[in-house]
């Protein structure tokens, strides 16, 4: 029964998986498409009642939103917000709401439409959850209304990103375009998928809050000859399931011997993992413990072992680029031989473009990563480097750029410095093209870079006339895949952190200084001596 139980809540949150998968490829979904689409993932998964596009719509565009409900269902509409499933009301303003634009079955749940589940004390939370979790998430229980026959229910949530290939480490809602939503029923689940041919009685609680457990199907067990519980996860949610029988047979022999097969092995499992940890803990305080010169050979091993893990990502992103290679080459070669039959299929060649424009990205992104690992692995070589030609050859490089945007790059005398020719030049160009990339559309694009001499040191800045950054952000554009504009502005975040690699193996430091709508100027030092910056 639990192998089944598990598997059928999996199956659910797949669904909703498939379903998100379609609105990451297509931002524009019809009514009638949504519908299809439900239809078919519906017909696979009877414990289902529905599914629902919830878009994230901001407080200035509610009146907008309220008028495609009507020009959609033909029926005046408005944003609602409720206390549960029976207590709807008109929604107070607040600064983002979730609301239902698409249902399947549309039929009983007219009613909802507009109904904004971040309201809803049960939906509200497991929304949220899902946004920080970037994956589906289920709600604890809700005791369903009498037109569900008064069935548990319980709402899964998965969020559709802006950006599904640039998804922040940290998400707020800011960052989501939208909700895909399912409802099932635990009972119709049970009676439907979960079946035994002994006298077998099941009852479910939600043990997420250990303190505050929840009846989710059946009775509490009060007389038996036999139990057994069993606790199974999924979505973000832990349920406990309690098996009783009146069977006076061998004693729940029903249970499936493979279950107790595979509890012995993973509890064997666990006291071999328990047992490693323990021994880490114990060989790494006597570590701590040892002597200055035994610190220093675990400090030449970590170094080491830091080297092995550079080689792999470079290994790794080396050998993804082929593949990468093959599926953009096909992809093309596709869409050219189908190019007759894609004049009048809009969705197949949105399919291929996506497939493409994916590929792409990632090629880049792989290029990216390899660069990253690559920088500061020992031996590259450094000379005596003037930064005169480098600017040089960053204008010149982008001069097609430069002449699309009417962008300007200027410098003041730059010294000769010791380093790496290529590794400075993807620095400079690196910054220079931040500052012409981040800007508002009136404004035409300036970036001038300029340096000056410290005891130790050549300190350079890059200031540039552009949007700037919020105080709060200053601290995050160096962390790897951190994109502060990822709707407006194309990037994969790897960019800024790609600088502080070369100027930390250049013996330098790289800091920001910004204002919003008042540009920014980058900063970054590089040791003077070959000695200090080998």
């Amino acid at each position: 029964m639990l192998l089944r139980l598990q598997e059928t809540l999996d199956n659910n949150a797949a669904s909703v998986n498939a379903l998100t998968s379609f609105h990451n490829i297509k931002k524009d979904i019809g009514l009638e498409e949504f519908k299809k689409l439900s239809k078919d993932v519906l017909n696979d998964h009877p414990s289902i009642i529905l599914y629902a596009w919830l878009p994230r719509v901001e407080h200035s565009d509610r009146g907008k939103f309220e008028t495609t409900l009507k020009e959609i269902y033909s029926e005046n509409f408005q944003v609602l917000s409720g206390a549960g499933f029976g207590n709807i009301i008109v929604a107070k303003p607040q600064d983002t709401y979730f609301p239902v634009l698409y249902s399947k079955p549309l039929i009983g749940q007219i009613n909802r439409i507009g109904l904004d589940m971040s309201s809803l004390p049960i939906g509200g939370p497991a929304l949220r959850m899902g946004i920080t979790n970037k994956t589906v998430t289920a709600s604890a229980p809700i005791n369903g209304p009498e037109e569900f026959g008064n069935n548990t229910i319980v709402m899964l949530i998965n969020p559709v990103f802006e950006d599904p290939y640039a998804v922040p480490s940290n998400p707020s809602e800011t960052d989501v375009r939208g909700m895909v939503g399912a409802l099932f029923e635990v009972g119709t689940l049970i009676e439907k998928k979960i079946t035994s041919d002994l006298d077998v009685t099941y009852y479910l609680e939600d043990i997420t809050d250990t303190a505050k457990p929840m009846a989710i199907y059946g009775i509490a067990p009060q007389n038996y000859k036999g139990r057994r519980d069993e606790v199974i996860s999924f979505a973000g949610r832990t349920w406990k399931v309690t098996s009783t029988t009146n069977y006076t047979g061998a004693g729940f022999e029903w249970v499936p011997p493979l279950i107790l097969i595979v509890g012995i092995l993973l509890s064997a499992a666990l006291a071999f993992t328990l047992a490693s940890m323990i021994n880490r803990r114990i060989n790494l305080e006597s570590l701590v413990e040892e002597r200055t010169e035994e610190l220093s050979q675990a400090v030449q091993k970590l170094s080491e072992s830091n080297g092995n893990l550079e080689r792999f990502a470079q290994n790794c992103s080396h050998d993804l680029q082929t593949p990468l290679r093959q599926v953009g080459s096909f992809a093309d070669l596709l869409k050219m031989h189908m190019s007759d039959k894609l004049e009048n299929d809009e969705e197949g060649s949105l399919f291929l473009d996506k497939i493409l424009d994916g590929t792409a990205f990632a090629q880049k992104l792989v290029a990216d990563i390899l660069t990253y690992s690559s920088i500061g692995s020992g031996g590259i070589s450094k000379d005596e480097l003037d930064t005169n030609t480098v600017i040089t050859l960053v204008k010149e490089n982008m001069s097609i750029e430069l002449e699309s945007i009417g962008g300007t790059i200027s410098s003041d005398p730059l010294p000769v410095i010791y380093g790496n020719k290529s590794s400075i030049f993807q620095l400079l160009q690196n910054l220079i093209s931040n500052g012409l990339k981040y800007q508002s559309a009136e404004v035409q694009p300036k970036v001038h870079v300029s340096s000056k001499e410290l005891a130790s040191h050549w300190e350079f800045s890059v200031k540039d006339n552009g949007i700037g950054i919020k105080p709060e952000h200053l601290g995050k554009v160096f962390e790897i895949f951190q994109r502060l504009h990822r709707k407006d502005y194309a990037g994969n975040g790897i960019g800024l952190p790609i600088c502080q690699k070369v100027v930390e193996s250049h013996g330098g430091k790289i800091w920001v200084e910004s204002e919003p709508g008042q540009g920014s100027t980058f900063f970054f030092t590089l040791a003077k001596t070959s000695a200090s910056a080998a």
